[in-house]
C-alpha cells in the first residue's frame, strides 16, 4: 500500500482521543460499513467486527505506508487488531482495524462511541 484509504471509527475519530495518531493523513470523506458489522468495546477503544447485522459510521482517510506502519505500532493492544479490507456502503473498499470474532466474544457490543454503530 502506497497510499491507500483506511477506515477510522471509535476512538479515532475527528474529536475522540486517539485522532492525533491521524496526524498527516488527509480526510477523505465520512462514511460507513456495509451492513454486517458491529463495534465492541475494548478499554478505552472500540474494535470492529463483522456482524449478521448493522454498520459503522466512520471516516475514511488517505494514508501512506508510513503511516499505517506507525498507526499498527502505536496501538496500545499489540497483536490484537489485524489490517482488514472491508466494504463501505458506497460499494468502495478501504483498509481497517479489525477484530477476530474469537477475540470479540464475551465483549459489549454497540458501546459509548456516539455516532459509530447504527
Amino acid at each position: 500500500m502506497a497510499e491507500g484509504r483506511f477506515f477510522v471509527y471509535g476512538s479515532m475519530l475527528r474529536g475522540e482521543p486517539n485522532h492525533g495518531e491521524l496526524a498527516g493523513s488527509e480526510l477523505a470523506y465520512a462514511g460507513r460499513t456495509k451492513d454486517g458489522f458491529a463495534i465492541v468495546e475494548l478499554p478505552g477503544m472500540a474494535g470492529l467486527v463483522e456482524a449478521s447485522e448493522g454498520s459503522v459510521v466512520g471516516e475514511v482517510y488517505v494514508i501512506d505506508q508510513a503511516l499505517l506502519l506507525r498507526l499498527m505500532a502505536q496501538r496500545r493492544h499489540p497483536g490484537v487488531f489485524a489490517i482488514t479490507r472491508i466494504e463501505l456502503a458506497d460499494g468502495s473498499f478501504a483498509e481497517t482495524f479489525s477484530l477476530s470474532e474469537a477475540q470479540a466474544r464475551g465483549k459489549r457490543r454497540g458501546g459509548g462511541w456516539g455516532r459509530g454503530v447504527e
